[in-house]
């Protein structure tokens, strides 16, 4: 009597369908969360990378309407706005602002703030190929932003991105803009 209980109890075992969602989600909701967690650091790299650029060409407009950048101005002014128009709390965030002129068919660097570069533009040399056909004795006001992000969680083996945002305007009033030195 007891053999043929056995394969009834097998029988209805393997038949018995109650839990298997459970289970499934149990197999695949980690993965859904990967991917959920993937898709939100993606959207704020890429949400961040626009931040800059937009920011980059604001304070680059807003300089060229001035007829001399102090360095107090750059420092106080520029970085701060460039600041909250990115967002709050993404640091470090370095700026490098060049006034260059044309002379003789090439540029000529007026000044560069700051002097020293930061660690994000240490070694980095101008990127003259960006920066428009002018008329000798012109000049270009070249806003350099650069910022690290980290992720919110290393989804896919990319703990950080660094964005670059680079911008050059022509002053808006003045032949030249007198910088800080």
């Amino acid at each position: 009597m007891s053999n043929r209980k056995k394969p009834v109890r097998k029988a209805r075992f393997t038949s018995d369908t109650r839990g298997v969602a459970a289970i499934e989600f149990a197999f695949i909701a980690p993965l859904l969360i990967l991917i959920l967690f993937g898709c939100i650091s993606f959207f704020q790299f890429y949400r961040t990378g626009l931040a800059l650029d937009r920011a980059t060409a604001t304070v680059s407009d807003l300089m060229s309407r001035q007829e001399t950048l102090s360095s107090s101005y750059l420092d106080r002014r520029i970085k701060t706005n460039l600041s909250r128009l990115v967002g709050e709390g993404i640091q470090p965030l370095e700026m490098r602002v060049s006034s260059l002129t044309m002379d003789g068919g090439s540029y000529r660097v007026d000044w560069t703030y700051p002097r020293t570069a930061g660690p994000g533009f240490a070694g980095r040399a101008l990127p003259m190929d960006i920066l428009p056909r002018i008329a000798n004795g012109d000049s270009v006001l070249l806003t350099e932003t650069t910022i690290t992000q980290q992720a919110l969680i290393d989804v896919a083996g990319v703990p950080q991105v660094s964005h670059n945002s680079t911008a050059a305007v022509r002053p808006r009033f003045y032949r030249q803009i007198a910088g800080p030195y």
